[in-house]
C-alpha cells in the first residue's frame, strides 16, 4: 500500500502582501496539488512580529498549512515556485514521519481520498 506523505509548510510573506494575494497563493498551491494531494489545516498570522530581520523586514505574514500527498515530487515543484515568488521572504517544508502523520485525527479519511485521486490520474495501485 502507498504511504501518504504529510508535510508542514511554513511561509513568511512580505508584509505588504494583501489578504487577497495570500488567499490567491493558497489557492494556486491547492490547484497544483489537485490531482496528487490536498492542502489542509491552513493557519494565518498577519503582520507577525519577527524575532530578527528577514530581508530587511521586521514583520511578515506567517502562513502554515499541511500538504497530504502520495507523490513527493510535487514538493520539489513547490520549492522551486517558492524560490521564484518575490513575495515569499522565507519558507520551510518539513516532512512528518509516518508515525507522527498517523496521529493526525483525519489521517485515514484523507489517505483514502487522495489514494482515490492518485488511482484515477496516475494509475497507482494499492500493492
Amino acid at each position: 500500500m502507498k504511504i501518504l506523505r504529510v508535510y508542514d509548510v511554513n511561509l513568511l510573506l512580505d508584509p505588504s502582501t494583501s489578504n487577497s494575494e495570500i488567499d490567491n497563493l493558497i489557492s494556486v498551491i491547492s490547484e497544483k496539488l489537485l490531482k496528487v494531494g490536498i492542502v489542509a489545516h491552513v493557519e494565518k498570522k498577519l503582520k507577525h512580529e519577527l524575532a530578527y530581520e528577514v530581508r530587511g523586514r521586521k514583520t511578515a505574514h506567517w502562513i502554515c498549512f499541511k500538504i497530504y500527498t502520495f507523490l513527493g515530487s510535487v514538493i520539489q515543484e513547490l520549492k522551486r515556485d517558492f524560490l521564484l515568488n518575490n513575495r515569499i521572504l522565507r519558507f520551510m517544508i518539513i516532512k512528518l514521519s509516518a508515525k507522527d502523520a498517523k496521529k493526525i485525527p483525519d489521517y485515514q479519511d484523507i489517505s483514502d481520498k487522495i489514494l482515490g485521486l492518485a488511482k484515477v490520474y496516475y494509475q497507482i495501485d494499492q500493492a
